[in-house]
């Protein structure tokens, strides 16, 4: 991308209605600075699949719109459309069948899959617990040896990341049975106090117990309900100990733990358990707008000195060097201030309240302003450290 006048950066759906506005800009720059700070980064500029709302959008067919027009009086807007499939559902798997090949000692097992959406990869399989195979798509039977296969389980995998899971036993539903304890807890920091966090540095720790040995199956469920991981242990055991951790992608929100344990008997228990995914090193939280002694603000007086004031905490897994920046728009998306400030090894489990003082000029127009709040690890790599927080306020007179 050379200079540009405009630039402008939105995704669109396959009926052309416009779904996210992703970044709006003028006098885009390749290697000079305007007169007010721009903020590039590569969060900035990505899409996670989520509408102008906040919401996941559906699966289908959309577009990533980039529109520039240069700096000159008689130049027209160019268009470059990058298209792109958002697939969020898992492919099913039905009809699993184990067919006798010698008698007593080999078996093929087979299914049925289908993917409406990007199209099916691969199917892993598991007998008894025990992991068997890999085959790729269109095949859909393996050969087993040992003895009949009673507890089957087909994982299938699409093109999009997406997994679905079918047992030759059907649908499992939450029925405790043998399973006496199971948990998913993120590792500890220093403070046994503070609320702590799973993320694709911050492993959590699965575990579980029953009254007998038992096969060990843990199915992984993102916020949406999708299977984004599954842990086995060969063998059978009472209990079950395993580490896990999101993809650096992965999103944040509650995810669920689905313990599946087959005893010798293939009685089968299972428990669910819920617990936090935050994939980020920092969090902000408390953002307010305070005078110079503390008072909450929500108007503020053109041409007063104010302070945005927001609680920030390393969440590990080790030190690090915080950038926290302040920005302040008009209703009409113009840069009023960016201040910043710059901490070196931020300790884990730290939190403090920080400070950065801005003033709404006189000349500026009365009317709604925004606080965003980043936190980065500096400006000259910009990555993302923390989600952004933002404030809206009234500016009077």
């Amino acid at each position: 991308l050379r200079n540009a006048r405009t630039f402008n950066l939105f995704v669109e759906d396959a009926a052309g209605n416009r779904v996210k506005d992703i970044y709006d800009q003028e006098y885009f720059r390749k290697t000079v600075l305007p007169g007010s700070w721009m903020v590039y980064s590569s969060e900035l500029l990505s899409w996670h699949g989520l509408n102008n709302a906040g919401i996941l959008v559906p699966d289908g067919q959309y577009n990533i719109i980039i529109e520039t027009k240069v700096d000159f009086p008689t130049a027209t807007v160019q268009r470059t459309v990058k298209p792109i499939m958002v697939d969020i559902t898992s492919p099913t798997v039905e009809g699993i069948t184990a067919t006798e090949q010698t008698p007593g000692t080999e078996y093929v097992i087979s299914w049925e899959g289908q993917d409406a959406m990007s199209g099916l990869e691969f199917y892993d399989v598991f007998v008894h617990g025990t992991y068997i195979g890999r085959t790729a798509y269109p095949t859909n039977n393996i050969l087993y040896s040992g003895t009949e296969p009673k507890n089957i389980v087909v994982v299938a995998s699409d093109r999009a990341g997406n997994m679905g899971i079918a047992y030759s036993e059907g649908e499992l539903q939450p029925d405790e049975g043998i399973i006496t304890y199971a948990s998913v807890i993120p590792t500890k920091g220093v403070d046994p106090d503070l609320i702590y966090y799973a993320s694709s540095e911050r492993q959590s720790k699965i575990e579980a117990t029953a009254l007998v040995s038992a096969t060990w199956v843990v199915e992984i469920f993102d916020p949406n309900g999708t299977m984004v991981d599954q842990i086995l242990v060969d063998g059978a055991h009472e209990t079950f100990v395993s580490f896990w951790a999101p993809t650096v992608h992965a999103m944040s929100g509650t995810y669920t733990a689905k313990f599946i344990a087959r005893d010798i008997d293939a009685n089968i228990s299972v428990k669910v358990v819920e617990f936090e995914v935050y994939n980020h090193n920092a969090k902000i939280q408390g953002l307010e707008l305070q005078e110079l002694g503390g008072e909450v603000l929500e108007t503020v007086t053109r041409g007063s000195s104010v302070f945005i004031e927001v609680n920030v905490r390393n969440l590990g897994p080790i030190s690090l060097d915080m950038l926290l920046i302040a920005k302040v728009t008009d209703s009409d998306g113009n840069i009023i201030h960016l201040g910043s400030v710059e901490y070196g090894e931020w300790l884990v489990d730290v939190q403090n309240n920080v400070r950065v003082g801005f003033t709404i000029p006189n000349s500026k127009p009365l009317g709604n302003y925004t606080v965003d709040v980043y936190v980065w690890d500096g400006w000259s790599t910009m990555n993302p450290l923390s989600t952004h927080d933002t404030l809206e306020f009234i500016v009077v007179e």
